[in-house]
């Protein structure tokens, strides 16, 4: 039983914020300077399965065409290596916008 009803309820097997953050510290730091910064959150997908949303924010230089594929290819794959989220039930989602596209969306959610 929990002692505090207002705290969400994290199987033991789920993945914890702190979890996620050390993981995005470890791929900032991997993957500097192509990614400006990472946001996340924890939500239901369209479907009602559990998920985890990543929005990553790219420099404009590896946002560029030539690069965009593969950038977002290995910091997908880092992430997912690192927190493993299959072995907790929840399906990732990644973004990616380029500096250039948020300064012209002024998107509140990827500042």
């Amino acid at each position: 039983m929990r002692d505090n009803l207002d705290m969400p309820f994290l199987p033991a097997s789920d993945i914890s914020p702190s979890q996620v953050e050390a993981s995005i510290a470890r791929t900032l730091t991997s993957f500097a300077p192509d990614i400006v910064r990472i946001r996340y959150s924890f939500e239901d997908d369209w479907s009602g399965d559990a998920a985890l949303y990543f929005r990553v924010l790219l420099s404009d230089a590896a946002a560029a065409p030539a690069r965009l594929l593969l950038t977002t290819r290995r910091i997908a794959e880092s992430l997912r290596t690192d927190l493993r989220p299959e072995e907790s039930g929840r399906i990732t989602y990644f973004n990616f916008r380029s500096e250039a596209e948020q300064r012209e969306l002024k998107d509140p959610d990827w500042a």
